[in-house]
């Protein structure tokens, strides 16, 4: 119809196919794409595995350094370290056209555009010796080429609604991680991160249940003292009166045991301290009553002490001698006790008959 037309009016023919391009695009547009239900599926992808993960333990670790009364501590955590892995879930759906009449009907136009415009070009030609008309001629390439312009866009909508509806979308569903627990069991060991316990109370507990208290670590865990500063009895309460030997002691970090001390150098420094304050010397050749009170003194403090022995011999050497002079200080005071003379009614400074 529009080539018959075109014949007798080839301008008119151009504008209706100016108005037919309109209405077409005007109804038909482009295809609505949508998911295909259908074509769901759920799926699960493991986005990391195998890092771990710790688990704080109850229990509490000392590094424990001793330099003979020197005590360095430094308390950290324990934990429990297992295997954790992130997995995400989610829905595959298939992008599918929801409207696919529309692209036949635009791939229909597309083509009956462009084999009109190619046939009005085509019969448009001139025969050999026909006279040439160039508004003719003209207008006649205008019109079947934008025929053919028009048919190769609305071709171009099937193509293009087909790769929007290629492929497929994804939604995510959810995001979990999947722990897997230490093994039953499993040995506690110091925590990777936030390791050290600041603040925490120290104190030595002794096989009597005396406690000694320490002190409290620093902010980086850390703890320091001179066992030295202590007094010595303290530390001896710690034990039983009947104690053998061996002088371990617990220590505890805010009331839980995070390890041992051997108190053993300590008490053997203070007790050769005690003994060099006993004046042994003296005490093997004594000169006055009190020559062996240091010995005395240090036996009665560490009856079961490293010099104990020792000063039960000084001791027992010097008893003779040590009783000569007791002997001596009690007859001298006897001699110069005052007396009353009995029917006198006087003071004697000379001694008692």
């Amino acid at each position: 119809m529009v080539l018959a037309n075109y014949r007798s009016s080839p301008r008119r023919s151009a504008g209706v196919v100016a108005v037919m391009a309109g209405m077409g695009g005007g109804v038909m547009g482009c295809a609505r794409v949508g998911l295909d239900p259908n074509t769901a599926q759920e799926h699960h992808r493991v986005l990391y595995q195998g890092q771990t993960e710790e688990t704080a333990h109850p229990a509490l670790s000392a590094f424990i350094l001793s330099d003979r009364t020197r005590l360095g501590i430094a308390l950290e955590r324990l934990c429990v370290r297992g295997s954790i892995a992130k997995v995400e879930g989610f829905r595959t759906e298939e992008r599918v056209n929801l409207t696919p009449a529309r692209d036949w009907l635009w791939g229909a136009t597309g083509v009956a555009f462009a084999v009109t415009g190619t046939a009005v070009i085509a019969a448009h030609e001139r025969p050999e010796g026909r006279a040439a008309d160039a508004e003719g001629d003209g207008t006649a390439v205008a019109l079947g080429t934008g025929m053919i312009v028009l048919g190769v866009a609305a071709l171009a909508v099937p193509v293009v609604d087909a790769i929007r509806s290629g492929g497929a979308e994804e939604t995510i569903r959810f995001d979990e991680v999947a722990r897997e627990p230490a093994p039953l069991g499993a040995r506690a060991s110091r925590c990777v991160a936030d390791g050290r316990v600041p603040r925490a109370t120290l104190e030595l507990a002794g096989p009597s249940g005396t406690i000694l208290p320490l002190g409290k670590t620093n902010d980086q865990g850390l703890f320091r003292v001179d066992l030295a500063r202590f007094d010595e009895e303290q530390m001896r309460l710690l034990f039983p009166a009947d104690h053998g030997s061996g002088y371990e002691v617990t220590l505890r970090a805010n009331g839980v045991s995070v390890g041992e001390v051997d108190l053993g150098p300590v008490l053997r420094l203070l007790d050769d301290r005690a003994w060099q304050q006993a004046r042994l010397a003296d005490c093997r050749s004594p000169l006055s009553i009190d020559a062996c009170s240091g010995v005395e003194t240090y036996l009665a403090s560490h009856p079961s002490g490293a010099h104990a022995e020792e000063a039960r011999r000084a001791l027992a050497n010097a008893a003779d001698t040590l009783r000569r002079w007791r002997d001596d200080a009690a007859w001298d005071r006897s001699n110069s006790t005052v007396c009353f003379v009995p029917g006198q009614g006087s003071v004697t400074d000379g001694g008692c008959r």
